[in-house]
């Protein structure tokens, strides 16, 4: 992941938590309306700390970048996996530019636009599966959910 054409992120309160970016803020809003409960970067994985983890019975770990197609959450999700292994047994989930869908090219027409892409962790493999599904926001049905591709 080249970092040196990054834009730095505009640090943003949100309900009393300073976070780096309106994007991070922004999203952390968007789990707080749908009842996920979260934490803000809640530890250090060899230099790479998590934006979010999502707590409850089934925990995992969000990254949020600017991502609008599948090569950006992709990139995204192949520099997390390192960084984690070993450290974390549970899935990953990459979120984009926005929880609602219809940001990308790729994606005019389609009714389940991806806004993420999640990383399945699997105890009894060597890792995460990072093509099981894509996180959307459905247009037809106006819920968020899990597309597996065929």
């Amino acid at each position: 992941m080249n970092n040196d054409n990054r834009i730095p992120g505009i640090p943003t309160y949100y309900r009393g938590v300073q976070y780096r970016s309106r994007l991070e803020a922004k999203w952390a809003a968007f789990f707080d309306e749908i009842g996920w409960w979260h934490t803000y970067e809640p530890f250090d994985a060899r230099g790479y700390i998590p934006d979010f983890m999502i707590q409850g019975d089934r925990p995992f770990l969000i990254e949020v970048k600017p991502a609008v197609t599948t090569k950006d959450y992709q990139v995204t999700m192949e520099y997390i996996v390192p960084k984690v292994v070993g450290l974390w047994q549970h899935d990953l989930l990459v979120v984009g530019l926005s929880p609602l869908p219809g940001l990308g090219d790729e994606f005019i027409g389609n009714t389940h636009p991806p806004v993420g892409l999640l990383g399945e962790h699997w105890p009894e493999g060597d890792g995460w599966d990072v093509d099981t599904g894509r996180w959307f926001h459905c247009l037809k049905c106006e819920t968020p959910g899990l597309i597996h591709p065929s």
